[in-house]
């Protein structure tokens, strides 16, 4: 009798998990069985290979001017990375127009080039203090204790903070540098930070 209490437990249970695979896929049904999520979520962090040669990129209407502006970003697996903004005339008009002002209706506007490193300690405590603040608010967009801190210098001459995680609900890379303590306290533009904001679908 115990032997088929047994079996029938081992049944039920087999066609539980069998469920579970169908209503959520074989790898998350998987990893929820067998523990696997947090250490999945926690390797996201301080993880170069998960974003490094990645194009992280963002785009700008101007519907005043006709243009739109693209910015890109890649951090390559070397430890340089570049970061850049380009235009162009969003409709035929607005390129008759353009070309016959400027000359042409596309174009670089900006470009940056320069290092980067992965930090993990001495980070700077308003930098600290913004990503703790975010997760606590947007736990569901930015995961707690999961986001990396990079520190990056341009060939500009401008050294700067970047923070960079993956967003649960849009399933996106982000990656958001932030000014200094000194910038936030003033009138800064995008340019000056010498690296732009961008995404990536995972």
């Amino acid at each position: 009798m115990a032997d088929t209490n047994k079996t029938s437990f081992g049944m039920k249970l087999l066609m539980a998990f069998t469920v579970l695979c169908l209503a959520f896929g074989a790898y998350k049904c998987t990893k929820a069985v067998t523990g696997g999520d947090e250490t999945d979520s926690s390797q996201r962090k301080n993880s170069p290979q998960l974003f490094c040669g990645k194009e992280f990129t963002s785009a700008d209407y101007k519907k005043e001017m006709d243009m739109r502006k693209e910015y890109l970003t890649i951090l390559n697996c070397n430890g340089t990375y570049t970061s850049e903004l380009n235009w162009k005339a969003s409709s035929s008009e607005g390129e008759e127009i353009y070309n016959n002002t400027v000359g042409f209706s596309k174009g670089n506007f900006k470009s940056f080039a320069g290092s980067w490193e992965i930090v993990t300690d001495s980070i700077p405590s308003y930098l600290a203090r913004q990503i703790a603040e975010y997760e606590d608010f947007e736990p569901n967009h930015m995961p707690k204790g999961q986001t990396t801190v990079i520190r990056f210098h341009s060939k500009g001459g401008r050294s700067g903070y970047a923070y960079i995680y993956v967003s649960n609900d849009k399933n996106e890379t982000i990656l958001t540098p932030v000014p200094s303590a000194l910038q936030a306290t003033s009138n800064y533009e995008e340019d000056d930070l010498h690296m732009y904001f961008g995404r990536f679908q995972n």
